[in-house]
């Protein structure tokens, strides 16, 4: 190892990630299909990562992660992709797989390329947050609603409510 250099040295950890990249790719799809069909029951344990842990010596709460990245990278083929490739390392995987569903999965591919991990989790926990603030304003706004009405004595119908937007819009195209 004394005999190679700083740029050898460079050179040959860089492959070597990705060769591990590669590799991970395929075995976090056999992975996949492993849990598809069930294969942990076979041999009595509750999950795939319970199976994981005890057959690959992986800890357990690494093994419930590596089975749920496993799970998403089915969902996101763009990724699995970049992965497969060695362009993308398993943390970076790991990090957009936690992005919302509803996020453009290029856009979050091209970000990894020019981005570190850390720079990555960073965007990603920001789109969650954002995304668990809108559902929380979503949340609200459906719970505030309501509509309330009674017959008057002469026949007349009162009417009272609060209604989202897109709601209130069809209520009232309803009404005209």
């Amino acid at each position: 190892m004394h005999e190679l250099s700083i740029d050898g040295l460079e050179t040959e950890i860089a492959t070597l990630a990705r060769e591990l990249s590669v590799r991970l790719e395929r075995w976090l799809q056999l992975v996949a299909e492993f849990d598809r069909r069930a294969g942990s029951r076979r041999w009595g344990f509750r999950g795939t990562a319970e199976w994981l842990a005890a057959t690959c010596g992986i800890g357990l709460r690494a093994a419930r992660e590596h089975v749920r990245v496993a799970r998403r990278l089915g969902d996101r083929p763009l990724l699995r992709e970049a992965f497969a490739s060695g362009e993308l390392s398993y943390s970076k995987v790991r990090a957009i797989t936690r992005a919302p569903d509803e996020q453009d999965e290029a856009a979050l591919v091209d970000l990894a390329r020019a981005s570190t991990a850390g720079e990555l989790e960073v965007v990603v926990r920001g789109l969650r947050s954002a995304a668990s603030a809108q559902l929380a304003v979503a949340n609200a706004a459906h719970a505030r609603r309501y509509l309330d009405w009674r017959w008057e004595g002469d026949g007349s119908l009162c009417f009272r409510g609060r209604l989202a937007g897109d709601d209130a819009a069809a209520f009232v195209e309803a009404i005209e």
